[in-house]
């Protein structure tokens, strides 16, 4: 299975704020759409409440500590051991947030990472790995009448040294 991390972040990492994202970037919302339709999303509790829906064509995974939370059409885990074998496509992406993250950093090959280029308040951050990733294709996006801010959009894999094995 491959695992890969879908994150839209500030430089400073910011990447929310009150359960919502601090933009509004229709070309990432494009792109991540684009990036993930077929596979299967693993996101918390509180990101997942703040998309408010399942995204139609992936499976969605919520990895919660609330033994009583469920949600049609999602797939419940209270462990990580629960996540994996709840997976039944090829592709798991991890998309938030900031614990979720924490978590599932050592089991990423690949960080598709958007770096907002804004300086902008919140109350979630991350704070990515780049020590064990090295940046392989990266293009910029200028802001315009629906996107806020100018991104980069980059393609971070693991330096082979600092892949860690899966951990059920």
């Amino acid at each position: 299975m491959r695992i890969s991390a879908v994150v839209a972040s500030t430089p400073e990492g910011i990447i929310g704020d009150d359960m919502a994202m601090p933009w509004r970037l229709s070309s990432d919302l494009r792109r991540f759409k684009a990036l993930t339709m077929g596979g299967t999303l693993l996101m918390g509790r509180r990101t997942f409440d703040s998309i408010g829906r399942v995204l139609p064509g992936r499976q969605t995974i919520v990895l919660t500590r609330s033994a009583s939370w469920t949600s049609e059409g999602v797939d419940v885990a209270r462990s990580s051991s629960d996540v994996l074998s709840l997976c039944h496509r090829d592709h798991l992406f991890v998309v938030g947030g900031g614990q979720i993250y924490d978590q599932w950093w050592d089991r990423c090959n690949v960080i598709w990472w958007t770096r907002v280029w804004a300086n902008l308040a919140g109350d979630t951050r991350v704070k990515l790995p780049r020590d064990q990733f090295r940046v392989c294709a990266t293009a910029h996006v200028p802001a315009g009448p629906r996107d806020d801010f100018p991104t980069d959009w980059m393609r971070l894999e693991r330096r082979s040294e600092t892949l860690k094995l899966a951990k059920n």
